[in-house]
């Protein structure tokens, strides 16, 4: 006559204990991914950095976490120490228009051009002494989880008055 216990398939109590916490590993890691998500951590965010420099004082507020496909913040504001005698230069990392697509600026540039190392957009003097460029962007699609670092500068001429670095996370 055969066994008749109803435990003779069950593992072993070692092969119980990893399977136990393997289960408890795996829930602490849904429930850290859940808390995440819930406080906000994991989702968009905004940065705002600023820096002074040959006179001028530069702040970029910026996507610190973006998403793919989503919209993206970045302004630039540049006040200088008395009214604006001419054109003021503002150059970027050309990387951060292949990272973004931008649809338009506010105000529109006058005039640009690029160098393997820059692109630099020139705007019209504004009345006063603050200049604020508003880009229209959003997270080019398809971009996985990257951590991406940008600089923006003021520029006159060839030299560079201050300059901002920055970081942008793209998450899924």
């Amino acid at each position: 006559m055969g066994s008749s216990s109803t435990l003779q398939d069950l593992g072993s109590s070692k092969e119980s204990r990893r399977r136990r916490i393997g289960r408890r590993s795996g829930f602490a890691v849904l429930v850290l991914v859940v808390g995440a998500g819930l406080t906000g951590f994991l989702g968009p965010s905004e940065g705002t950095d600023t820096a002074e420099g040959g006179g001028y004082t530069l702040t970029v507020t910026h996507g610190a976490k973006v998403r793919s496909g989503q919209p993206v913040p970045l302004e630039i504001t540049v006040e200088g120490p008395g009214a604006f005698s001419g054109p003021v230069e503002l150059a970027f990392d050309p990387e951060v228009f292949d990272r973004f697509d931008f649809q338009n600026w506010y105000p529109n540039p006058d005039g640009e051009s690029r160098s393997d190392s820059e692109l630099t957009y020139e705007f019209a003097p504004p009345d006063g002494n603050v200049l604020v460029v508003h880009l229209d962007a959003r997270v080019a699609p398809g971009l996985g989880i990257s951590r991406n670092e940008h600089w923006i500068a003021v520029m006159d001429g060839s030299e560079e008055l201050v300059r901002i670095d920055y970081t942008v996370w793209v998450m899924p």
